[in-house]
C-alpha cells in the first residue's frame, strides 16, 4: 500500500515540472524556437527591430514602414534599437556586424543589387540585402541597390499585405494580433534587374497624387536600379550647336538641318567626341552605375527625327542594302510610315556612333551600359556587332505580333543583352490583364530591363501595372492568382461582379492598341449593349459592398468609367454621322462630343487625363471630325 505522503510529493513534482516546462515553454518562445520566431502575441510586441546606427536613409524610411505596418496589423509597436545585444526576439534590418556574422556569405551571395535575404536564427529574424539602397542626388531617379527595402517589404507582403493601388485606399493589410514568423530561408533576386515604371503623369498631377505613386513604387519594389533610355541628344549635343557646328548635324538634300526634323551625323568624329565628352561630365557628377551615382545604363539616344544625314561619310556606314516597308504591319514596328520608299540601313550609322561612345565610356566607367533606341524609328538593320556594353532598347511590347516579334529575335541573335519599353496605355488604357505573359516572354528573350510608361492615372492602368511589378520581379508569377487575391481584398463580396467587369473590359479590348503603345479610339467591340453591362456590373458591385472603403474603390473606378462610357458613345455618335449624314445626326454627334469632353474635363485632374480630350477634339487625332466639320462647311456653303 502506497502511502499518502508519498502520493503528496508525486502530486507536488508533477505541479512543479508542469510549471517549469509552461516556464521553459515560455522562455523559448521569447527567443525564438525551431517553429519560427514570435513577433507580436495578442497585440503586445514581442520582437525588436535592431538596425545600424549608420543605415542610410532609404533603410530608416523602410523600418519606419515595417514598424507602421506590423502596428496596423496587430495594434502593437515594435521597439527600435541600434544594439544588436538588445535582449529578446530581434528583427535585424539590414548590413550590420551581427548580420555578417549569421549570414557570413552575404556578399557572395547572387542577389545582383536588388535582391535580399530573409534568414531566420533561434530568436532572430535576418532582413536583409547585399547593399543598404540609398538615394541619388537627382530628384526623378532618388533610389538604388535597394537589396534591403526591397528585403522589408518583401516580408511585409509575406504577412498578406499588398498595395495593389496608390494610396491608402489601395492597400490591404490583413488583421493579426498574433504574429509568428515560420522558420524561413529566402534568397531572391529580381529576373529583370532593371525594372521602371514612369511617373511622369502622377508627378504632373502634383501633391498627394504624386506622393501616393511614389510610394506605391517603392513598396512594389520596382522603384531603383533604373537603366535609363530616352532622347538624350538635347544635351549630350544639343542643337544650339548648329550655329556654330552645322557640320554636326544632317545633311539633307544637299544642305545641314539643324531644326527639329533632322538628326545628327552619326560619322563625324567630331560629333562623337563631344557626345562622349558631355557624357563623362554627367558620369563624373554621379549619374553613373557608381555608388552615389545611380545611373546603371544611360542613353545615347537619337533626336525623336526622320531626316538622317546622306553625307558620303554616313552613306558609306550604311552600306547598300536598302528596307522597304510595304505595308503599315511592316512598317509599324520601325515607327515609321509605309510605302514604296527604299530607306538606306540608317540602323548601321545609328549603332556605330553608340558603339564609338560606348568603347570610349567603357574604359572610365567599365559597368555603364549605354542604352539607345534600336527598334524605333530607325529604318534598316544592323549589319556590324552590338559592343556588349551597349544596350539596345525595343520598344513597344507585342510579342503576338509576327513583324514585331521577328524584329526583335534579329536583335537577339546580335545583342548581349535587350531592354523593352512599353506604354501601358498611350491616350487610352486597358486592362492588359495579360501582361505578364508579354514580360515572361521578354525575359526569355535577353531582356534584363523593362520600363513601363503611361500617360494616365487611373484604377484600370494601375491595375496592369501591378502585375506588371510582380511579373518584373518574378516571371513565373500566376496572374490569376494574383488578380483572385486581388478581387477578394479590393472588394470583398462585390469581388464576383468587379471580376466580370475587368475580364469582360479586357477581352474587348485585346488588341485594341494596333499601334503597340498608342490607342486613340476604343474598339468596335465596344458596343452599347456591352458598355450597358459594364456598367451594370459596377452599378450591382456597388449595392453588394459592405465596407465604406470598398464602395469608394468601387465609386473611384465608376467616376473613370463614366469617361470611358462618354467617350465611347460619342464615337458611336461620329460613325452614325458617317454612315448616315444630316443635320440631326451632325447635331447628336456634336452633342455627344460635347457631353464627352465636359465630363472628362471634369475628372482629368482626378485620373490625369489631359491628353485624352484632344482625342476627341482635334482633328489630328480625330479624322471623322475632320470629315464632318469639312462636310459642315460645305453644306452652309451650300445653303448660301
Amino acid at each position: 500500500m502506497t502511502s499518502p505522503i508519498n502520493h503528496q510529493w508525486f502530486r507536488t513534482a508533477v505541479l512543479l515540472f508542469a510549471a517549469l516546462a509552461v516556464l521553459i515553454g515560455r522562455c523559448r518562445a521569447e527567443v525564438g524556437t525551431d517553429t519560427g520566431i514570435l513577433i507580436v502575441e495578442h497585440g503586445a510586441p514581442r520582437a525588436t527591430i535592431v538596425v545600424s546606427p549608420e543605415a542610410p536613409e532609404v533603410v530608416m524610411e523602410a523600418v519606419m514602414e515595417l514598424r507602421v505596418y506590423v502596428r496596423k496589423m496587430s495594434g502593437a509597436t515594435l521597439p527600435l534599437s541600434t544594439s544588436a545585444d538588445t535582449e529578446g526576439n530581434l528583427l535585424l534590418v539590414g548590413r550590420m556586424p551581427a548580420v555578417d556574422g549569421l549570414v557570413p556569405d552575404l556578399d557572395r551571395t547572387d542577389l545582383g543589387a536588388d535582391g535580399f535575404v530573409i534568414r531566420s536564427f533561434p530568436g532572430r529574424l535576418v532582413i536583409t540585402g547585399r547593399s543598404d539602397g540609398y538615394k541619388t542626388r537627382h530628384g526623378d531617379h532618388p533610389r538604388v541597390d535597394c537589396g534591403t527595402p526591397n528585403a522589408v517589404y518583401a516580408f511585409l507582403e509575406s504577412l498578406g499585405i499588398r498595395w495593389y493601388m496608390p494610396g491608402e485606399d489601395g492597400e490591404h493589410v490583413p488583421s493579426r494580433t498574433t504574429i509568428r514568423v515560420p522558420v524561413t530561408n529566402v534568397s531572391r533576386r529580381p529576373d529583370f534587374d532593371g525594372r521602371w515604371i514612369g511617373w511622369s503623369t502622377a508627378r504632373s498631377m502634383g501633391g498627394k497624387a504624386y506622393e501616393a505613386f511614389h510610394t506605391w513604387l517603392v513598396r512594389n519594389r520596382t522603384y531603383g536600379n533604373a537603366f535609363h533610355k530616352g532622347h538624350s541628344m538635347s544635351h549630350l549635343l544639343p542643337r544650339q550647336l548648329f550655329e556654330t557646328n552645322p557640320e554636326y548635324f544632317a545633311l539633307v538634300d544637299g544642305r545641314r538641318r539643324g531644326d527639329a526634323a533632322a538628326n545628327i551625323c552619326t560619322s563625324s568624329p567630331e560629333v562623337r567626341r563631344v557626345i562622349t565628352e558631355n557624357l563623362l561630365t554627367q558620369l563624373s557628377n554621379g549619374r553613373s552605375g557608381l555608388r552615389g551615382g545611380g545611373w546603371r545604363a544611360y542613353p545615347v539616344g537619337h533626336y525623336d527625327a526622320w531626316l538622317w544625314c546622306r553625307c558620303d561619310v554616313c552613306r558609306a556606314e550604311y552600306g547598300d542594302r536598302t528596307f522597304t516597308y510595304a505595308t503599315a504591319d511592316e512598317s509599324r514596328p520601325v515607327g515609321i510610315g509605309h510605302g514604296e520608299t527604299a530607306h538606306p540601313n540608317y540602323a548601321n550609322g545609328s549603332l556605330s556612333l553608340v558603339n564609338a561612345v560606348a568603347s570610349d565610356i567603357a574604359k572610365k566607367y567599365p559597368d555603364t551600359r549605354i542604352t539607345y533606341y534600336a527598334l524605333y524609328n530607325i529604318p534598316g538593320f544592323p549589319t556590324i556587332p552590338v559592343r556588349p556594353n551597349v544596350l539596345p532598347v525595343m520598344c513597344h511590347l507585342a510579342p503576338n505580333d509576327p513583324h514585331w516579334r521577328s524584329q526583335v529575335l534579329e536583335w537577339e541573335k546580335i545583342s548581349k543583352h535587350l531592354y523593352y519599353y512599353t506604354y501601358m496605355g498611350y491616350r487610352l488604357d486597358f486592362p492588359r490583364l495579360d501582361i505578364a505573359e508579354s514580360i515572361k516572354w521578354c525575359h526569355e528573350h535577353k531582356g534584363i530591363a523593362m520600363y513601363f510608361e503611361h500617360d494616365a492615372h487611373t484604377p484600370v492602368n494601375s491595375l496592369a501595372l501591378y502585375l506588371a511589378a510582380k511579373a518584373t520581379w518574378d516571371t513565373d508569377v500566376d496572374s490569376k492568382e494574383i488578380l483572385a487575391a486581388f478581387y477578394e481584398h479590393q472588394y470583398g463580396k462585390a469581388a464576383p461582379m468587379m471580376q466580370r467587369f475587368f475580364e469582360t473590359f479586357d477581352r474587348a479590348t485585346r488588341g485594341a492598341n494596333r499601334n503597340y503603345d498608342s490607342a486613340y479610339e476604343y474598339p468596335k467591340a465596344m458596343v452599347r449593349g456591352l458598355t450597358d453591362s459594364l456598367s451594370g456590373y459596377l452599378w450591382i458591385g456597388l449595392k453588394q459592398a459592405e465596407q465604406p472603403v470598398v464602395r469608394r474603390r468601387i465609386t473611384t473606378l465608376y467616376s473613370y468609367w463614366r469617361a470611358t462610357e462618354h467617350h465611347v458613345a460619342a464615337q458611336r455618335a461620329l460613325s452614325k454621322w458617317q454612315k448616315f449624314k444630316s443635320r440631326v445626326n451632325e447635331e447628336d454627334a456634336r452633342k455627344a462630343l460635347k457631353r464627352a469632353i465636359d465630363y472628362i474635363d471634369s475628372v482629368k485632374a482626378q485620373f490625369g487625363m489631359n491628353a485624352r480630350i484632344a482625342l476627341l477634339s482635334s482633328e489630328g487625332y480625330n479624322p471623322t471630325l475632320k470629315e464632318m466639320n469639312a462636310w459642315s462647311r460645305a453644306q452652309d456653303e451650300g445653303g448660301e
